[in-house]
């Protein structure tokens, strides 16, 4: 997650733009909660149009951290639900279905403080198969790709003592789950593999990071014996690069990776970023969605019309903390035609998946929470309808706060809150990482809040003031 310098807080009162909090008009959005941190990483659409999702949780299961698979039905309602995993923490950040109906699962298992690379194979109920951890360690796993024969090829990469990636990593296992073999690769300085996809002749295409001048990317193809075949080097700005997400195009044999530009770079905006290459590793072309913020691309998916739907984050939007929901299309050949945006004032919301369903709507998924407390960490689903994705009622706002005063700032014992316009308002009061520390609804043009008897404590805050209409955020310092 990016945040801004803290630089970027001072000054003693400002008021931003905010989009509109609606949500794109869905057929449902749903969020699961099993009490503490409950992440969705990656989800499929089923045989009976369900949702199979994937991901890790800390409310049930064996202890720490657990791999945590579920089944939806097609309105989002939960059917079953099981986790994996021993006492200490583990993880799975991708789903995929296989070809006798079951579900293969990829992260890392945690033993003796070391990470070791698991996949997990369940029968279509989400039963338990086998499972494979591999005896190297400080090694994770972000996906799994099937091959024509049955075998799995798992990709990821291992770590330094600092949780930083230093090699590309890759494991192949049989349909049974016994080891065939490991590579390591290191095209640079220092690699990282993400996701993948199988190429149209069988082979295997991943999506990769190095560490060359600051970060950078690197496609690369491998065969099933894990050979390289080819390796495509794309280095944006100077600043780190990354990626996120490939698919792939059967019609054209071509993949589509999703990723950011400026990557934690705190004076450059970042920027989302597709890259369309051929199956020889040739980019076909490269386009950047940016705007008011950060601009994050965790996936995409094509529409009927072989057109673009990307989903990701935006940053400093909302207010200068919250992260918002984007939501961008592109023509085929890589043209940004509309961009929407999706606020939340009380909780952050990030993009983890996008897929299109057998009836030409797209779901996404990803996760919500307030501040950074894991209890409050719910994964969600949002069916959306495609039709109204794009309208002009999710545009930006420009809000004016003229008829809005707070004081005195700083402050001490009171804030007052004085609207020449509206009488009816929800304030809330939360700090620079998004605790909240009041939230009242207040129903006089006037108010005032007694600060210590609601216990802020000294320190700079933000203040959202949310009408029936707009929002406006300001910062505020208590003292």
């Amino acid at each position: 997650m990016k945040f801004h310098h803290p630089t970027f807080l001072l000054g003693f009162l400002f008021s931003i733009n905010v989009y509109s909090q609606t949500f794109p008009q869905n057929i449902f959005l749903k969020t699961y909660d099993n009490g503490n941190e409950d992440r969705i990483t990656d989800f499929i659409e089923d045989k009976d149009w369900g949702f199979v999702c994937a991901g890790y949780t800390s409310s049930i299961g064996a202890g720490g951290e657990d791999v945590w698979l579920f089944k939806t039905d097609s309105l989002g309602d939960t059917l079953w639900q099981k986790t994996f995993g021993g006492i200490a923490n583990d993880f799975c950040y991708s789903i995929k279905k296989a070809t006798d109906g079951g579900f293969i699962l990829s992260g890392s298992f945690q033993s003796n403080m070391q990470k070791h690379p698991y996949i997990i194979k369940t029968d279509s109920l989400g039963t338990l198969q086998w499972e494979f951890n591999g005896a190297n360690y400080d090694i994770i796993l972000y996906d799994a790709v099937e091959l024509d024969n049955g075998d799995i090829v798992g990709t990821g990469h291992v770590e330094n003592s600092a949780g930083a990636a230093i090699e590309d990593y890759l494991l192949k296992l049989d349909s049974a789950g016994n080891f065939i073999w490991e590579k390591w690769f290191n095209f640079s300085t220092a690699d990282g593999a993400g996701r993948a996809v199988k190429s149209p002749e069988g082979n295997i295409v991943v999506n990769s990071f190095t560490l060359g001048a600051a970060g950078d990317i690197n496609i690369f193809k491998c065969d099933t014996s894990g050979s390289s075949i080819w390796s495509s080097y794309l280095s944006p700005t100077a600043n780190a690069d990354g990626v996120y997400d490939i698919i792939s195009n059967p019609i054209d044999s071509t993949y589509l990776i999703s990723g950011i530009t400026n990557y934690h770079y705190p004076t450059t905006p970042s920027e989302g970023y597709l890259i369309k290459m051929n199956n020889n590793g040739d980019t076909l072309w490269t386009e950047t969605i940016q705007g008011t913020g950060d601009y994050f691309l965790s996936s995409s998916a094509f529409d009927v019309n072989g057109d673009i739907i990307s989903f990701g984050d935006t940053y400093g939007i909302c207010s200068p903390i919250a992260s918002s929901l984007l939501l961008a299309k592109s023509t085929s050949s890589g043209v940004v035609t509309d961009v929407a945006y999706y606020c939340d004032s009380s909780f952050n919301w990030t993009a983890n998946r996008i897929i299109k369903t057998h009836d030409n709507k797209f779901v996404i998924a990803g996760i919500k929470f307030i501040g950074m407390s894991t209890n409050s960490i719910d994964g969600f689903l949002i069916k959306l309808n495609a039709d109204s994705i794009f309208t002009s009622s999710n545009e930006i706002i420009s809000q004016t706060n003229n008829d809005i005063s707070i004081y005195p700032n700083p402050a001490h014992e009171h804030l007052i809150i004085h609207s020449t316009s509206a009488k009816q308002f929800l304030v809330t009061i939360y700090d620079i990482f998004g605790k909240v520390f009041l939230s009242q609804e207040i129903n006089n043009a006037k108010t005032e809040i007694n600060l210590l008897q609601e216990e802020i404590p000294t320190g700079i805050y933000f203040i959202s003031i949310r009408t029936t209409e707009n929002i406006f955020v300001y910062k505020i310092i208590i003292i």
